[in-house]
C-alpha cells in the first residue's frame, strides 16, 4: 500500500504551524511528517519536541540554523520513507484524505511526475500563484510592464481562468504544495540549494519539463494556504525573491537571447526590489485597509480544522443530522467539530459564507436568524443546537418549524442573574429579554412536543473569539498592564467553550435533561484579580495590575464616546461581585466536569 512522507520547513511560522501539523497527522496514507526547524522561538520548538514524544510519525530536524527553504526541503527528504513525497508549507491546512486523493490522481494520470492542488485563500477563493505559466524573461517583463494587456499574452498566474473539475496538465505550480514520487525527487537531486527562498519552485517545474515529466493540478484537493504567517522581514523576503529571479534566469536562459538582454532583465529585477521596499511599502501603509475579515476567517478555519484533528472519530451520532446556529462563533465552532467527530451530519448556519473547511458531512447554510423566511434549502434536522444566546424575539422558533426537529439544546446566559441588580438601563433590558426568551422558548417547545434543554454558561473563553477573556488578553498584550476597580476580589468561574460543546453532546440524547435548565460554569473559582494574574503569566509577562477608583467613570465616558451601550461603569463595579453559579445538577444529570481555568496554556487564548 502506497504511503506519503510530508516535509514541512518552518521558520518563525507562528501558531498556524500546529494547526497545519494536526491536519497532516490526521491523514490516512501518512508515512511520517518531517518538520525541519530552520529557527523558531524556543517555546515553539519545545512544543514541537513535546508533540514528537507522543507521536512517532512526527520527526523534528533542528540545530542546523536557517539554511533556507530549498536546502531545508532536501534535508527533510533524506529522512523520508514513503513512496511519495509532499513538500508543504507550514501555513497550509490539508482537507481530510488529501494524501489518499493525491496518490490516486498521480497514479491515474500517465506520465505525471509532479502534482499540485487547488490552493485557496481563507475565504475559499483560488489563490494567486497556485497554477502558472513557466517563467521566462519575456513573461517577466510582460508582467512588470503590463504588456499582457496590449499584446494579449497569457498571464504568469492563471487563477483568473476557470478551474477544470478533473486533473489537468499545466506548466508550473506553487512550492507551497508539491507532490511527487520520492524516487523522482531524488533523481532530480531535489531543490536547487542555490535558491535560499522563493523561485526554487519555478526552477523545479522547469527541470521536471526538461526531463520529459508532466506537471498536473488536482482541483478536487482543496488546500487552504494562509500565507504571510512568518515574522520574517518583508525586506528580507523581497531581496531573496530578487536574487532567486536572477539565478533562475541565468541558469535557464543564459545565451538564449541577444547579448545584453539578460542584463536588462537583472536591472528590472533590482528596480522592482527597490520599488517594493520603498514606494510599494509606503503605499501599503497609507492606503491598504487591514484584512480584519481575512484574519478572522483564518482563525476560525484553524480552530475548526485543528480541533477536529485532535478528536477521536466515533459513530455515536452516525445517521443523525444536527443544525447548528451561530456556527462560526466560539461555541458553534466547538460544537460543530465535536459533532463531526461523532459521525453526525452538520448543517452549519451562519450569516457569512461559512468557513472553507471541507468535510463530507458538513454543509454550510447562509442566513440571518432574524429573517422570517430563512432558506434552509429543504434540509431537515433531527436535532437543533442553538449557539446564539436566546433573545427576544425568538427567531429560532422559525428554524424549529422549518427543520421538523423534535430536540433542541439552546444557550442562554448567567447574565440573567449577574446583571439582575445592575443600575444600567441597557443591562436591565438584557436581563428582561433573556428571561422572556427562556419563558417563550419553554412554552413553544411544550406546545409543539419538542424536547428542550437550556444551558446557561458563565464567562466563556478558550478559542480566542470571545469579548471577555480575549479582550482582556488583547489589552494586556498591547499595554502591558491592566486597570482594576479595587480590590477586584469578585469571584469568577470562566468556562471553556469546548466544555460547553462537550455538555451539548452529553445532554443531547439524555431524557433526564429534557425540559430542564442548567448552569454550566467553569471548573475553578478564582477572583477577578487572580484571573488577570494568570493571563499575564500565560503571556509570559510580569503582572502589572493598577487599582483605580476612576475606572467606572472611565467606562461610562468610553461607552458614550463610542456609542456602545454595553460599555458602562457597571463592568468595573462587577469586578468586586461574586458571580458564582454552581453546576451540581449538571454534574448529577449528565456528568458535566469542566476544566480549570487556562489549563491549556496559550492554546486556551489562541484557540488552536
Amino acid at each position: 500500500m502506497s504511503s506519503c512522507s510530508v516535509v514541512m520547513v518552518t521558520y518563525h511560522t507562528g501558531p498556524v504551524l500546529f494547526a497545519a501539523i494536526k491536519t497532516v497527522l490526521k491523514q490516512k496514507k501518512l508515512a511520517e511528517l518531517i518538520v525541519v526547524d530552520n529557527g523558531n522561538p524556543l517555546a515553539a520548538l519545545a512544543r514541537l519536541q513535546q508533540m514528537a514524544l507522543t507521536e512517532p510519525r512526527l520527526i523534528i530536524i533542528t540545530g542546523q540554523g536557517n539554511v533556507g527553504f530549498a536546502k531545508g526541503c532536501n534535508l527533510g527528504a533524506t529522512k523520508a520513507t514513503g513512496d511519495y513525497l509532499l513538500l508543504m508549507n507550514p501555513d497550509c491546512l490539508l482537507p481530510p484524505d488529501a494524501l489518499s486523493d493525491m496518490i490516486t490522481a498521480h497514479k491515474k494520470t500517465p506520465g505525471t511526475m509532479l502534482a499540485g492542488c487547488r490552493l485557496e485563500n481563507p475565504d475559499g477563493s483560488e489563490q494567486r500563484g497556485g497554477r502558472r505559466q513557466l517563467l521566462t524573461p519575456v513573461t517577466a517583463i510582460s508582467e512588470v510592464l503590463g504588456l499582457h494587456r496590449l499584446l494579449r499574452l497569457d498571464r504568469l498566474n492563471q487563477n483568473y481562468m476557470p478551474m477544470p473539475e478533473e486533473p489537468f496538465e499545466l506548466l508550473a505550480i506553487s512550492g507551497a504544495f508539491m507532490f511527487l514520487k520520492r524516487i523522482d525527487y531524488n533523481q532530480l537531486h531535489g531543490f536547487d540549494e542555490g535558491f535560499f527562498l522563493h523561485v526554487e519552485d519555478l526552477d523545479f517545474c522547469m527541470r521536471v519539463h526538461k526531463t520529459g515529466g508532466k506537471v498536473i493540478c488536482v482541483p478536487s484537493v482543496r488546500v487552504t494556504h494562509l500565507t504571510s504567517s512568518s515574522t520574517a522581514s518583508p525586506r528580507f523576503l523581497e531581496w531573496q525573491k530578487a536574487k532567486g529571479f536572477q539565478r533562475y534566469f541565468d541558469k535557464h536562459f543564459r545565451g538564449k537571447y541577444v547579448p545584453g538582454f539578460l542584463t536588462v532583465v537583472h536591472l528590472a529585477i533590482l528596480i522592482r526590489f527597490a520599488y517594493r521596499v520603498t514606494v510599494g511599502e509606503l503605499r501599503n501603509r497609507l492606503w491598504r485597509k487591514p484584512a480584519i475579515s481575512q484574519s478572522l476567517m483564518s482563525k476560525r478555519l484553524m480552530i475548526l480544522a485543528s480541533g477536529l484533528a485532535d478528536l477521536p472519530e466515533t459513530n455515536e451520532l452516525k445517521g443523525k443530522t444536527v443544525l447548528v446556529t451561530g456556527a462560526t462563533g466560539q461555541v458553534g465552532l466547538c460544537v460543530a467539530r465535536r459533532l463531526l467527530a461523532t459521525g453526525a451530519t452538520v448543517l452549519a448556519l451562519s450569516r457569512s459564507e461559512g468557513i472553507p473547511f471541507r468535510h463530507e458531512r458538513l454543509r454550510w447554510v447562509k442566513g440571518d436568524l432574524n429573517d422570517k423566511a430563512l432558506p434552509l434549502n429543504d434540509y431537515h434536522a433531527n436535532i437543533v443546537v442553538h449557539c446564539v444566546p436566546l433573545w427576544h424575539p425568538l427567531p429560532i422558533m422559525n428554524i424549529l418549524a422549518g427543520t421538523g426537529a423534535k430536540r433542541i439544546v439552546t444557550f442562554s446566559s448567567t447574565s440573567l442573574f449577574a446583571k439582575a441588580l445592575s443600575k444600567n438601563e441597557y443591562e436591565k433590558e438584557v436581563v428582561r429579554n433573556l428571561a422572556q426568551a427562556e419563558t417563550e422558548m419553554t412554552e413553544y417547545c411544550q406546545a409543539n412536543g419538542i424536547a428542550l434543554t437550556i444551558l446557561r454558561p458563565t464567562l466563556i473563553y478558550g478559542v480566542g473569539l470571545d469579548e471577555n477573556v480575549t479582550s482582556l488578553t488583547r489589552f494586556i498584550r498591547r499595554l502591558g498592564f491592566f486597570p482594576v476597580y479595587p480590590p477586584a476580589f469578585g469571584r469568577r468561574q470562566p468556562v471553556h467553550a469546548d466544555d460547553l460543546a462537550i455538555a451539548v453532546l452529553q445532554v443531547m440524547q439524555k431524557e433526564i435533561t429534557y425540559g430542564k435548565t442548567y448552569n454550566v460554569s467553569g471548573g475553578e473559582i478564582i477572583t477577578y484579580r487572580e484571573m488577570l494574574e494568570r493571563l499575564f503569566r500565560v503571556l509570559g509577562l510580569k503582572p502589572r495590575i493598577i487599582p483605580t477608583t476612576l475606572l467606572p467613570f472611565a467606562f461610562d465616558i468610553t461607552g458614550i464616546m463610542l456609542r456602545k451601550k454595553d460599555i458602562n461603569g457597571e463592568i468595573a463595579r462587577r469586578m468586586n461581585d461574586d458571580l458564582i453559579f454552581f453546576h451540581d445538577d449538571a454534574t448529577r444529570d449528565f456528568e458535566f466536569s469542566p476544566r480549570p481555568f487556562l489549563t491549556g496554556g496559550i492554546r486556551d487564548i489562541e484557540g488552536f
